[in-house]
């Protein structure tokens, strides 16, 4: 046998080796292809020839494969509801060096891979899942009908090659394609994180990931936004500190142990100021404390990394949206009924109705932030 080699030597290459890696795919073959970690050997599950000679390759009988996925929203073709913090996890962290391993309470959301199909790639009812960071491995997994389990493209015992030679070295002759793609940028296995029914979750392998990174994008991060940074959204921030710990039973000092970040940030903040006067009293007559909030500015990593993004006015969405247009489907005015007005140089009772107004907002939103 001979083993096709197809080399990509540059972006408008993908499309075309995409289409072949998936008719070699969909007709039973082995393929090999870059991802962002190392190279890996790809299988259509639905294909008993192709699995049959992916575990002589691999050794491995009767282990399951991890199934990889074109984008997050082919995960919900196996695990329909997983839990949040896996969807947290998946949401923030793929396409990335992540495989997240799921319950699927012994079956898969669809119901025609149930059966010889859910043995292969299932194992004591959990499912192992990953979306690679790497182009033209989302080009082919997209183009795929069937699921595609994908180790390490070596033989047992080798070590996971990260060019094309290295696959060769191990695998000429035995698979049907390698889609030489240059090197693997990371060079780095994945982290492998499983999780329960409850959410609560075990680090399988450390990898490209470390285990407090994976703490910090499995924490809902809720993100509000004003001007300064030193009146509207501290009180934002420190009033739904106080609603959040009335609603979840426990201390503000214990969100961060149950999941949770709430932060703010200005638009035009420079950074290291503290809420004005008036702001801190506004918020203590309504029960939160915001004596140690310092401001920060908005950034675009700020945003990426929050869940969801409450803005003072309307122009705040404009400059949330600029900075990262990705974020738009996340952020939104806090109070539904139009801008809470800056008080900025007003007297106190001004602070203190604009206070009002926010908190009246946030525990409208509260089911919308839990949820």
């Amino acid at each position: 046998m001979t083993t096709d080699i197809y080399k990509v030597e540059a972006s408008q290459d993908i499309p075309a080796a995409a289409a072949r890696g998936v008719e070699v795919l969909a007709g039973g073959g082995l393929v090999a292809l870059p991802t962002e970690t190392v190279y890996g050997l790809a299988a259509n599950a639905a294909s008993t020839g192709a699995m049959r000679r992916l575990r002589e390759i691999k050794q491995r009988p009767e282990a399951p494969f991890t199934v990889h996925i074109g984008d997050v929203e082919q995960a919900k073709a196996y695990v329909a509801d997983p839990p949040m913090p896996a969807r947290r996890l998946m949401q923030k962290a793929w396409p990335g060096p992540v495989t997240v391993v799921l319950a699927t309470g012994g079956s898969l959301a669809t119901t025609r891979w149930n059966g010889e199909v859910a043995r292969r790639i299932c194992h004591k009812d959990t499912i192992g899942l990953r979306c690679p960071d790497h182009l033209l491995a989302q080009y082919i997994l997209r183009g795929m009908g069937d699921p595609v389990v994908m180790p390490s493209a070596n033989l047992a015992g080798k070590k996971p090659p990260v060019t094309a030679a290295q696959v060769l070295a191990d695998l000429d002759g035995r698979i049907d394609l390698l889609i030489d793609g240059g090197p693997a940028p990371l060079g780095e296995a994945s982290t492998i994180v499983s999780f329960d029914g409850a959410g609560r979750f075990h680090v399988q392998r450390e990898g490209a990931y470390r285990r407090q990174m994976l703490e910090a994008l499995m924490r809902k991060q809720v993100l509000f936004v004003c001007t300064g940074n030193t009146c509207r959204s501290p009180m934002a921030e420190g009033l739904t500190r106080m609603e959040l710990s009335r609603r979840l039973g426990c201390k503000e000092s214990e969100l961060v142990d149950r999941g949770w970040k709430i932060m703010s940030a200005g638009a035009m903040a420079l950074g290291g100021s503290p809420a004005t006067p008036e702001a801190i009293e506004a918020a203590r007559r309504l029960g939160a404390d915001i004596r140690r909030h310092e401001n920060r500015p908005l950034t675009a990593g700020l945003i990426d990394s929050s869940d969801l993004v409450f803005c003072m006015a309307g122009h705040h969405v404009e400059a949330v949206v600029r900075l990262s247009p990705t974020a738009a489907g996340r952020v939104r005015l806090l109070d539904t009924a139009g801008d809470v007005p800056d008080p900025m140089g007003c007297p106190a009772e001004v602070y203190h109705q604009a206070a009002k107004q926010i908190h009246l907002a946030i525990q409208a939103r509260m089911d919308e932030i839990l949820n």
